[in-house]
């Protein structure tokens, strides 16, 4: 701890300037993102590459991020182009 008034406080950086603010922690690999996010790529506090996929951070291999929710939109949207909706609940929903 340092104090502009070095009777207070000395500044051990030998200067009466204000400190560098530190850099706010980033995502880290198991954190929540939210759908927005998906795809997104980040650096952790390691240096790991990282992904948003699935709603959370993960190390980023290369991987097709996936969002579960969105899939399932497009998988609906594509099978009424070619069948009836109740077709489509069979297929995309066979235990329901």
């Amino acid at each position: 701890m340092w104090s502009y008034d070095p009777s207070l406080a000395p500044n051990t950086l030998g200067t009466n300037s204000a400190p560098e603010p530190q850099a706010a922690a980033g995502p880290q690999i198991g954190d929540f993102c939210p759908g927005a996010d998906i795809g997104r790529t980040a650096v952790d506090a390691y240096g790991n590459a990282i992904m948003c996929d699935n709603y959370a951070w993960v190390l980023n291999v290369g991987q097709t991020p996936r969002h579960p929710w969105v899939d399932d939109q497009v998988a609906w949207s594509d099978c009424l182009q070619t069948a009836t909706e109740d077709e489509c609940r069979a297929r995309l929903n066979p235990a329901g």
